[in-house]
């Protein structure tokens, strides 16, 4: 319909009550169009607390996100760490003590004492 406008309600303050009730008449959906009552909603109702929901979600993926954050820090901490000592035992070790094996070893000691408990 051309030129339908919706406005507001023009309701004489009544209180607190009268605020309340508009705000839970809006809430639910329904839609003051002049006259005297307001028009229920079309269909299914909007999902108002929908922004909650997806709060939620943001928040728990945020969390899942700085956990993934720490472990990758660990394991790039425990990395470093084999890397140095790797370098320690091959500058160590004379080339017919085979250093290769010897690092395979020292992987292994590294591997079993960072398994958790």
């Amino acid at each position: 319909m051309k030129g339908f406008k919706v406005s507001e309600p023009k309701i004489n303050y009544l209180g607190p009550a009268s605020e309340a009730a508009i705000a839970t008449l809006q809430h639910m959906g329904y839609m003051y169009n002049g006259g005297q009552q307001w028009k229920p909603p079309i269909g299914t109702k909007p999902d108002f607390d929908l922004i909650d929901t997806v709060r939620a979600e943001r928040d728990a993926l945020q969390l899942r996100l700085n956990e993934a954050d720490q472990r990758i820090d660990e394991l790039e901490s425990q990395l470093a760490y084999a890397v140095d000592a790797l370098n320690e035992v091959v500058k160590v070790s004379a080339i017919y003590e085979k250093p290769f094996e010897i690092a395979t070893l020292a992987i292994g000691e590294l591997s079993a004492s960072a398994e958790p408990a």
